[in-house]
């Protein structure tokens, strides 16, 4: 039981739907402190009665306490520019794995809110970044305001935090919470823009549902499991040379060539189905092929969420004759940021950057 009142968990408000408000046009936009207004307000979020009786300081919150007596304590650090994940970059990756580097030892874990439309991405990166974790590193959203009645975020968070600080899940890797289920993070992809429940994991299954981790815990456990022989190795920088690309019935060799040729170090090719390519285009595969020849990183992922790239047709072979490393099972989300990550490795051969693209390092790629 936490009796020192110090904080169990960081939630780091990176920006994104939680953070919004609409204004007088009735468009969402970013509000800062308006988050922090209403958490604190609110029962599910905040003892406030609790807070006042122990002088807990304004960064910090309580939870309600648990059947067993148990409470959390959480301190959210809102970014001083909140940002709409449409808007999140490289950089603000950088900064993320920074925070909770410099925090690591602090916490019990980490709660990232952020918002729908990048978190698979960002998710993903930070899974390169902090690579073998000994706590647990949640990211959540919630697709509408925390001020509206249809948010999801008091539920995200509060379970986001539970996990934190209660429960045993066999895994090292940063994981996705949203809608009751909790993902492995660098296998997430967004597949509706519509619909309440948009997140899938197509092809790794979810680490846990509500059932797991809502019940009253009799005792403290971690997300992950308890190794003193493991320790977390962050790398807080990534490359920015790199992009995707997505083919299409008719593409010309002379956008591969521009494409090819825009200084990027390493692309995601998006094919067809199994990894295809229309295999009659020589011009198309010859600049692929000399991409390759010139140093780049290219990594073949299928344009359908679900199922591998292989090497049943010739179709894809070819691009496997020139140079195209496999991306297997991955999300097209998971291999750009993985290409990011690689190629920010220091002291490492092209080609022992290209057989790290193609070797699971992080939960992202099945064997």
């Amino acid at each position: 039981m936490n009796t020192d009142f110090s904080p169990d968990v960081l939630v780091l408000l990176t920006g994104g739907e939680t953070t919004m408000k609409k204004n007088e046009r009735g468009v969402y936009e970013i509000v800062p402190l308006e988050t922090l207004r209403i958490l604190m307000s609110n029962l599910q979020t905040h003892d406030s009665d609790f807070a006042k009786k122990k002088n807990l300081k304004d960064t910090l919150f309580a939870l309600p306490p648990s059947e067993s007596g148990d409470r959390i304590i959480y301190k959210v650090k809102e970014y001083t520019e909140l940002k709409d994940s449409s808007n999140i970059s490289i950089e603000d990756w950088e900064k993320i794995a920074q925070d909770i580097k410099n925090e690591y030892e602090r916490y019990k874990g980490f709660v990232v809110l952020h918002g729908t439309d990048t978190i698979a991405y960002t998710a993903s990166a930070l899974s390169f970044m902090m690579h073998g974790l000994t706590k647990p590193v949640i990211l959540t959203t919630s697709r509408f305001p925390v001020s509206e009645q249809t948010s999801k975020c008091f539920d995200n968070l509060i379970n986001a935090l539970n996990i934190c600080c209660y429960y045993q899940i066999q895994e090292q890797q940063v994981a996705i919470l949203y809608e009751k289920v909790l993902f492995r993070g660098n296998r997430v992809t967004i597949f509706s823009s519509d619909d309440q429940v948009n997140f899938e994991s197509p092809n790794y299954p979810p680490l846990a549902y509500e059932n797991t981790f809502r019940t009253s815990p009799s005792t403290e456990r971690n997300l992950t499991p308890n190794d003193e022989t493991r320790h977390v190795q962050f790398q807080t920088t990534m490359s920015k040379n790199v992009g995707i690309l997505r083919l299409f019935p008719g593409v010309t060799s002379r956008l591969i060539n521009n494409f090819m040729n825009s200084g990027l170090e390493g692309i995601v090719l998006q094919t067809y189905g199994a990894g295809n390519i229309a295999s009659e285009n020589k011009e198309v595969l010859e600049e692929i092929r000399l991409a390759c020849t010139q140093g780049a990183i290219i990594v073949n992922c299928s344009q359908c969420s679900r199922g591998s790239v292989s090497l049943t047709y010739a179709t894809n072979t070819g691009l496997q004759g020139v140079g195209v490393l496999s991306g297997g099972d991955m999300t097209t989300e998971a291999a750009f940021a993985k290409l990011s990550f690689v190629l920010a490795q220091e002291g490492l051969s092209l080609e022992e950057k290209k057989r790290m693209m193609i070797t699971n390092i992080s939960g992202e790629l099945s064997s």
